[in-house]
């Protein structure tokens, strides 16, 4: 009885050791983060949330005051950002851009360093290649 048990034990242990951990990359990535440069109605905002442990939503936007009247306006939202590592993110998805007619091809990249995030990237309408909206941010939380 106690050779069953310990090989029991033992094969418990293998299979414990042996399981997938979900180690959650993302959590790092989410909040908000602003320009650390002097930016004018441009990208100086970006916002992330966790879809799941691989894949983040950004929010890229700009934050205005207009005769006294502030705000944040969302110009595009990136759903599927998928994370290659802890420290980097691709972007390769359809999506839209406010005020813009079309569907975009958005493809770039993303990499944080401790609060400091840098994207890169385009849009390119689906239906007009030379419609191109070029999108770069560095910034931190």
């Amino acid at each position: 009885m106690k050779k069953y048990a310990f090989v029991l034990a033992v094969a418990l242990i293998a299979i414990l050791a042996g399981c997938k951990k979900d180690t959650d990359n993302a959590a790092a990535w989410v909040g908000t983060y602003t320009s650390t440069g002097t930016v004018t109605d441009s990208l100086n905002q970006v916002t992330i949330s966790e879809v799941n442990s691989s894949t983040l939503q950004i929010q890229l936007q700009y934050k205005y005051n207009i005769s006294g009247v502030s705000g944040v306006y969302t110009f595009a939202t990136i759903q599927g950002a998928k994370l290659s590592t802890a420290t980097s993110a691709s972007v390769n998805e359809s999506g839209t851009i406010s005020g813009s007619a079309g569907t975009y091809q958005f493809t770039g990249g993303g990499a944080l360093s401790g609060n400091s995030l840098t994207l890169t990237g385009q849009a390119v309408n689906t239906s007009n290649s030379s419609d191109i909206r070029y999108y770069v941010f560095t910034g931190s939380k």
